[in-house]
């Protein structure tokens, strides 16, 4: 089966490599949805990139404003005209119709001068004026399209659409092969997004779902949901392997505590109220692997570079010439902006090309606050370790706990529970003082240190100190004398449970895709 490159990045990943030749495309969607872009992008990178000449029938822009839009992203269109490589045809229904119903027409004759592998009708909603009666158009567009696929491997039909949430299947999407559907919603009061959905794909299979899509300088991007779910090579396994080396952690104390560091290609989680020193953890974590010479990743939702280095600094660590040599890098990304899926899209570039061995995430809580549905999130967070795995990159991610003081359950369990490690960080009462404490409630594959032990935040960073000894409750905040409360073993005995049910979850995430 022959398949033709889009020439969107992305698209051909929903496609799985491109669309079938010989298929004719409906590219459908409401106003500013980029179903014009997308078409125009379609015929420019065909022809410049595959050397697929195309032509492009406009019912209603004139030439001059496609060349002057198609501009704006880099597209000189009249240079393609020059060497033969496209023709922009101002026309209307009604003789483009007339013209294919003639073999020896102007139209028939340009397409075969210039071997036109690509068309583009800028809209077949205009048909529409021609008759009022649904069985007449049916018949008149079918014989359109079928005189347009006599001439060209691949056409492209642009139509309107008023919602993006119409019921019921129009005529367009009958007679065509594959419909795209564009849509541009309001998603809050300071924020539109815009996605693409295949509606149907004969004969191919594709992925589902509403994908993120977004203008850059250089036309549309398309970023798959959950892409990196779907495109490991075949016969490729994302399932851990048994890794005997340990990484430090940075933190001295934990490192004994986790007998001899993290799991090389493991992924972790610090979690803590404000102030427990999560980011001085994520800090002193990725400033080891610089120290060994590592490349390391920072993703951060609060810091630019500059103000990073500026908070490092204050507690002996010095991450300039690392920012210079570029073995660390940042990409600092703003929440009202963030779309989850192009991340996921940007982690894949940079991993493929070895871009990092540690990876930080700084924090998990602001990215889950940008996805409305709990089960996207968990199959996400799936992809994303799993890609991590793949790479045999060993990540930490931070998790803002709201409460402060006393006793509290996760409400992200499920998402929590993909992770082979989890630090808990708590501020304690204790005898009249606040104080921290640090444990491991989970680490996969290893008999690790079960206490409960004290924590400060000192000019050289995080250090583990010594047991709570004689006090129970201490991860409830109370630090609370022997007598007072419960025993220590009833209190781990949630993360005992925890740990098993997580393990049966992570055991349904890496199950194969059927």
């Amino acid at each position: 089966m022959k398949l033709i490159k889009t020439g969107t990045e992305g698209l051909d990943e929903v496609f799985f490599g491109g669309i079938i030749a010989d298929n004719a495309l409906l590219v459908e969607g409401t106003p500013g949805a980029g179903k014009t872009t997308l078409g125009l992008q379609y015929i420019y990178k065909g022809a410049l990139q595959y050397h697929q000449p195309g032509i492009i029938l406009t019912f209603e822009e004139e030439p001059d404003k496609l060349y002057r839009d198609a501009l704006a992203f880099g597209w000189n269109l009249r240079d393609l005209e020059s060497k033969n490589m496209l023709r922009i045809i101002p026309s209307s229904p009604e003789a483009v119709h007339d013209m294919l119903l003639k073999p020896d027409s102007g139209f028939s004759r340009l397409s075969k001068s210039i071997g036109a592998g690509r068309i583009m009708v800028d809209s077949v909603t205009h048909f529409r004026r021609m008759t009022d009666n649904t069985q007449q158009l049916r018949v008149l567009l079918s014989k359109f399209l079928t005189g347009l696929m006599h001439l060209t491997t691949s056409a492209v039909l642009i139509k309107e659409i008023e919602s993006s949430e119409k019921e019921g299947a129009s005529i367009e999407e009958y007679i065509v092969d594959t419909v795209l559907r564009l849509s541009y919603e309001q998603r809050t009061r300071h924020r539109r997004e815009r996605f693409l959905e295949v509606i149907k794909s004969r004969g191919q299979s594709h992925l589902s779902g509403k994908h993120t899509v977004k203008f850059t300088d250089t036309g549309l991007e398309v970023y798959p949901v959950c892409g990196a779910l779907h495109t490991l090579p075949e016969g490729e396994s994302t399932a851990a392997e048994p890794d005997a080396q340990l990484l430090s952690s940075g933190i001295k104390g934990l490192d004994q505590m986790c007998r001899g560091g993290f799991p090389a290609g493991s992924a972790s989680v610090v979690a803590g109220s404000s102030g427990t020193g999560k980011s001085v953890f994520a800090t002193q974590f990725l400033y080891e692997g610089l120290r060994r010479g590592e490349n390391v990743l920072l993703i951060t939702f609060q810091q630019q570079p500059p103000e990073l280095a500026a908070a490092a600094r204050t507690f002996g660590v010095k991450l300039d010439r690392y920012l210079k040599s570029g073995a660390l890098q940042v990409l600092y990304l703003n929440t009202i902006d963030l779309s989850v899926d192009e991340l996921l899209h940007e982690l894949k570039k940079r991993l493929a090309g070895g871009g990092a061995s540690r990876l930080v995430v700084d924090g998990l809580s602001q990215m889950m606050q940008t996805v409305e549905e709990e089960d996207y999130m968990v199959d996400y967070l799936g992809a994303l370790l799993k890609l991590f795995t793949r790479h045999r990159v060993t990540s930490l991610f931070t998790f803002e706990v709201d409460k402060m003081f006393g006793s509290f359950e996760f409400d992200s369990r499920r998402t929590l529970g993909l992770f082979d490690n989890l630090v808990l960080l708590r501020y304690v009462e204790l005898e009249g003082e606040i104080r921290r404490a640090i444990a491991l409630l989970k680490m996969r594959g290893t008999d690790h240190d079960k206490s409960i032990q004290e924590y400060v935040i000192s000019a050289s960073g995080i250090e583990v100190k010594t047991k709570f000894k004689g006090r129970v409750d201490v991860m409830g905040g109370t630090g609370a004398g022997q007598a007072d409360a419960v025993e220590l073993k009833d209190i781990l005995s949630d993360a005992t449970r925890w740990a098993e049910a997580t393990r049966r979850l992570r055991e349904r995430q890496n199950q194969p895709l059927k």
